[in-house]
């Protein structure tokens, strides 16, 4: 099931999802409640979802809500700022092309 996660709550000592269905065509799973074992991601966030008699199995991430925009944005910004710094030139190894070659079958 693909869905944006609307809420999400630890209740039993299980995490459970309220998920918004995006893509419930070929009779995939509705819009619902779901229960895992693990936190997975936040609310707002897109996911794809494997359940398993009404547990979620797996979820992967397909794009981060709002809450995460700004680290994300932050963490890309060092990286580029390690990136402007000069890198030493190397040096070109130059290799003979031979110029002729022989080849023989015994």
């Amino acid at each position: 099931m693909r869905g944006v996660i609307l809420d999400v709550a630890y209740q039993d000592g299980k995490y459970c999802y309220d998920i918004s269905s995006i893509d419930a065509s070929n009779g995939k799973l509705p819009s619902g409640k779901y229960c895992g074992g693990r936190l997975y991601f936040s609310a707002g966030d897109t996911v794809y979802v494997r359940v398993s008699d009404n547990y979620i199995a797996d979820m992967i991430l397909i794009k981060s809500g709002d809450s995460r925009k700004t680290a994300i944005r932050k963490t890309k910004q060092k990286v580029a700022a390690k990136n402007t710094l000069k890198q030493e030139p190397t040096k070109k190894i130059v290799i003979d092309i031979p110029k002729s070659e022989n080849i023989s079958f015994d």
